[in-house]
């Protein structure tokens, strides 16, 4: 009978380890005391053997990892077995390689799980490459061009469904941003769920099978706060100052206006780009932050024939950027990730610091999955809602990343006596490193490659910079690449 080191196995000393963690029954047993015995009444001695053992790793994984000593392990967000809330959270400090992390397990979910679909928030460009690798979409905003979301729109409304809570209150929610009504403004939040769930049973049966796209908007809502027969003075005159606060968005081309065609084709992999909004005015800007996750969260795989759903990843990246930016859409998730059980969906949020997740706490500590990388300072309120051990959040503090070579984080999952925690490993291929790189450096020479060679395709810049430098540049100590490798010296000079 053989057993391999329990994850505590490396904080024993020598001595205690050689009592705790046999490699054999016969010819282990020892009389002598070592001041860990504990007493036990049994009718077997299969009730004194220790029974920690490391982690297999998943039956089905979707990804690949290694341990520090080099054993291969498989992880599954989906296994709901394993993982039974449909959310995950990572979080790593700047240059942990947590955007390279979440990178991979998007690259593994569409590569080994059928027909699988990723939605996903960036700010940066982080997942730019791999978009255009892939062949996904990079959706991004531009003023002068208005291509916008209805965040009245929702998956089933062309059949004719209604909208369930969720989609309600997330409409109801942009409405009190555009008319600036506080967050505890009962009476405004009563009088817009009423109305709008009204304009709901009056235009959503105008859809169907064979009958083109019908989609409520603004202007429908309006014309049903001037109208509806309120009976309560105080109502009314609460719903006479939406009105007129709602009224300057009438027509709208971003506000007012059904889903542009660009945004509901069939896609495996789409990526919002945030920082497209940046030239936006506030309110505009804030609105379409907030559909953009609405549309997100509301996302879910094709139903098949057996009833079941078609795997979907919500990847949000760099929450502490839409805490300061969008805080708006913090309460767009909180609404919406707990969704995903049912529907097959995992949500996946990523940040630099627990602390980031503030707004969210009461989410993110139900979270199944938590992947950390490399901390800055404390993380007290973590090592709390996760239910670490001491030993486990030491981890934490031993994770060890080498530029160009590979990423440690603490990976944990389920909660109580079924957590599961393990110090895994990202080693990437060099193809992987140049598409997921963030190093600067390395952005730099991937973007330098595309304007020398602009004929070439993204996977073919990848294709040349993996075969030149195969572990990066990082890894290599240098900042630059060697550009006559790629052209002539007489070009070069000319």
């Amino acid at each position: 009978l053989r057993q391999t080191p329990g994850v505590d196995a490396a904080r024993e000393e020598p001595e205690s380890l050689q009592a705790l963690y046999h490699k054999a029954l016969v010819g282990e047993a020892d009389s002598r005391p070592t001041g860990r015995e504990i007493t036990e009444i049994a009718g077997s001695l299969a009730a004194l053997i220790p029974t920690e053992s490391s982690w297999v790793g998943a039956r089905r994984p979707h990804m690949l990892c290694s341990t520090p000593t080099g054993r291969l392990m498989g992880l599954d967000l989906f296994d709901r077995g394993a993982n039974p809330s449909p959310l995950a959270i990572a979080i790593g400090a700047t240059g942990s390689g947590k955007s390279v992390f979440i990178a991979c397990i998007i690259n593994s979910v569409l590569a080994t799980l059928r027909e699988a679909r990723v939605r996903a928030v960036d700010f940066g460009e982080s997942f730019g490459p791999h978009v255009d690798v892939l062949g996904g979409r990079h959706l991004r905003f531009n003023i002068n061009d208005p291509r916008t979301i209805n965040t009245w729109d929702f998956e089933g409304l062309e059949r004719g469904e209604m909208p369930d809570e969720i989609q309600i209150a997330l409409v109801v929610l942009e409405l009190m941003l555009l008319a600036r009504v506080k967050e505890d403004d009962s009476i405004a939040e009563d009088i817009l769920t009423n109305l709008v769930t009204e304009v709901y049973r009056n235009e959503a049966p105008r859809n169907g099978p064979g009958r083109p796209k019908h989609e409520p908007t603004l202007s429908h809502l309006l014309a049903l706060l001037e109208s509806y027969p309120f009976e309560n003075q105080l109502v009314r005159d609460r719903a006479a100052t939406l009105a007129l606060a709602l009224e300057k968005y009438r027509g709208h081309q971003w506000i007012d206006a059904p889903t542009h065609p660009d945004f509901t084709a069939e896609s495996s992999y789409d990526v919002y780009e945030l920082d497209s909004l940046d030239n936006f005015p506030q309110d505009i800007r804030e609105a379409l932050a907030g559909r953009v996750a609405s549309r997100v969260v509301r996302s879910i795989g094709q139903l098949k024939e057996d009833g079941t759903r078609t795997p979907t990843l919500l990847a949000f990246e760099e929450v502490w950027k839409i805490r300061d930016k969008y805080p708006r859409i913090l309460d767009v998730i909180k609404r919406g990730a707990r969704q995903g059980r049912k529907e097959n969906v995992v949500t996946l949020l990523a940040t630099q610091a627990y602390e980031d997740f503030e707004a969210l706490y009461d989410v993110t500590k139900t979270a199944g999955v938590k992947t950390i990388g490399k901390q800055i300072g404390d993380y007290p309120r973590l090592v709390s809602d996760a239910g670490m051990s001491k030993n486990a959040a030491a981890a934490i503090s031993a994770i060890r990343n080498v530029a160009g070579e590979y990423a440690q984080y603490v990976w944990v999952s389920g909660s109580g006596n079924d957590q599961i925690v393990e110090m895994i490993q990202m080693d990437l291929s060099p193809a992987e490193l140049w598409t997921f790189t963030t190093n600067p450096n390395e952005r730099n020479a991937r973007a330098r490659v595309s304007a020398i060679s602009p004929e070439w395709s993204m996977a073919e810049v990848i294709e040349w910079l993996a075969a030149v430098y195969p572990r990066g540049l990082a890894a290599a100590g240098i900042v630059e690449m060697d550009e006559t490798l790629l052209n002539p010296p007489s070009l070069i000079e000319n």
